[in-house]
């Protein structure tokens, strides 16, 4: 019974974290969508490139944070949910310490790539690329800031109590973007306006957790005792080298691009990775959420129900990238056309390898996320750096084979390699070698495959040539859904995971309806 409750309260914290996370994600990710048609009318289409470009150059150098943040909290799961106020203060005491020399590490990075702005390829001249870029710099800093304190509030699974600053700051910040560019038309004033609201945003949040959660002040904290520290640090540097190379591989397409390509190419795809982005972030508000209790989960529960939560996960994410996949491939081609105009619309080879990209990346995020859980960072080292340079590699000599089809080509290449994670994870964790996860990718795979078949040879070219409207899109995205998901219910009537989904959400509102 007390197993029964502990997992009902781990999955209480997911719905809680993710239901709000997807909110906090998709609702200002929407806005910025619809702010971008705004964007295009009064900047362009190079501008719109550049402004994706630096949001990608930027994040780069996020590599040194994000190594620490995923270490304090795993090391945080434990004294968190055994009341162990000391030890967390202990540790939140040596991020903040690590918070001081990243950002005097991340401004020194980010001022020398200065000299290299002249590499972006533009049909015209930008004036003033390197105010722009600055700002961009910035607002990377500025995200270091209290972020030791948000780290706790992670861990122990309540990170949903400040979404609503997130939501408010985003939203009003959309909302002033948009006017300060049909007032000022100036690229400068928009990106200004942004950071403002973003200080407010980091200020606001770190008043919030201080007043509620008062242990987080660091009042005189006694320092990481010395097993601990070396135990830290073990993982925070194999953590930094896996992060590095993860942003490598995600992030150099933009640089890619913009500089062996035109920096316009890159603005049209960045349209379609806006509106991917409002998937990915609905998926990682699911993801985020799921974080912190397999932390909790694989800290305190038995090996089997280790397994048996894990597997479940597994399912349920594969079948979440599936239905994105479909969707997005089949529906936002026509949607670009709708929005911006044909000529920002990708050639099909290009949006396949896009989006078949995220579906096969994405089928390694519940590994992933139980290699954070655990820290095994030192074990994926190798397959992540091998991943980074067949990435890199790959993707340069294919871009110049076959121009900007063949750079999402080399991503792919790259994802193959790290394909190898589920095997090493799994024995890493369980104790035993386990095919599982490689028969349910493969078969994912297969269903996206027959799906995207199914209604790009046959359907769309029915529907669209009837009805090339809003109609049309709306019919579309119906036939998207029933079709794939009807091949998921098809390839999958005999594995019991299903049904242990299909039991786990009809009890749970079985369990609403009586209470």
């Amino acid at each position: 019974m007390a197993k029964q409750s502990a997992m009902g309260g781990r999955l209480g914290n997911v719905i809680k974290n993710s239901s709000l996370g997807l909110i906090n994600n998709v609702l200002p990710s929407i806005l910025r969508f619809l702010s971008r048609y705004i964007f295009i009318i009064y900047f362009g289409d190079a501008l719109l490139g550049v402004n994706s470009l630096f949001g990608d150059v930027v994040l780069l150098f996020s590599f040194a944070e994000m190594g620490i943040f995923s270490a304090i909290s795993y090391f945080l799961y434990k004294p968190i949910a055994e009341e162990d106020h000391e030890k967390a203060q202990s540790l939140l005491a040596l991020y903040r310490k690590f918070n001081i020399a990243i950002i005097v590490m991340v401004s020194v990075v980010g001022l020398g790539f200065l000299p290299f702005l002249n590499l972006i390829k533009v049909q015209e001249p930008i004036p003033n690329l390197w105010m722009y870029y600055l700002v961009f710099l910035a607002q990377n800093i500025l995200s270091y800031f209290f972020s030791y304190r948000t780290a706790y509030l992670t861990a122990a699974q309540k990170a949903y109590q400040v979404s609503h600053i997130s939501i408010i700051t985003s939203v009003v910040s959309i909302v002033l973007q948009i006017v300060v560019t049909i007032v000022t038309r100036n690229f400068l004033a928009y990106l200004l306006t942004d950071l403002l609201l973003n200080v407010v945003k980091v200020f606001w949040t770190n008043h919030y957790i201080m007043t509620h959660y008062p242990q987080t002040k660091l009042v005189n904290p006694k320092p990481l005792d010395a097993a601990s520290r070396k135990q830290f640090f073990q993982k925070t540097k194999s953590l930094f080298a896996v992060r590095l190379a993860n942003l490598g591989i995600s992030q150099t397409d933009s640089i890619i691009v913009s500089t062996m390509v035109d920096v316009v190419q890159w603005g049209y795809v960045s349209n379609y990775l806006s509106i991917k982005k409002i998937g990915s972030m609905a998926l990682s508000a699911f993801s985020m959420g799921m974080l912190p209790s397999l932390g909790n989960l694989t800290a305190i529960e038995s090996r089997e129900k280790q397994i048996e939560s894990f597997n479940l996960y597994s399912f349920f994410s594969a079948w979440l990238y599936l239905n994105f996949f479909a969707g997005f491939v089949i529906l936002v081609p026509p949607f670009v056309a709708m929005t911006f105009g044909e000529i920002r619309v990708l050639d099909d080879l290009t949006c396949f390898l896009l989006f078949f990209n995220v579906l096969y990346n994405g089928l390694l995020e519940a590994v992933t996320i139980l290699r954070d859980a655990r820290g095994l960072y030192q074990e994926d080292l190798g397959l992540t750096i091998a991943a980074f340079f067949g990435n890199l590699v790959a993707s340069i000599i294919l871009v110049r084979l076959f121009g900007l089809p063949g750079v999402f080509a080399g991503t792919i290449i790259g994802t193959t390699i790290m394909y190898g994670r589920p095997y090493v994870i799994w024995r890493e964790v369980f104790g035993e070698k386990n095919f599982s996860y490689y028969r349910l990718a493969l078969v994912t795979i297969v269903e996206a495959l027959v799906a995207y078949a199914i209604l790009q040879f046959v359907l769309v070219p029915l529907v669209w040539n009837w009805q090339s409207n809003l109609f049309g899109l709306i019919l579309l995205a119906v036939i998207t859904v029933a079709v794939t998901n009807l091949v998921f219910l098809l390839m999958n009537l005999r594995n019991p995971q299903l049904k242990n989904i299909l039991d786990l959400v009809v009890g749970r509102f079985i369990k609403k309806k009586q209470a």
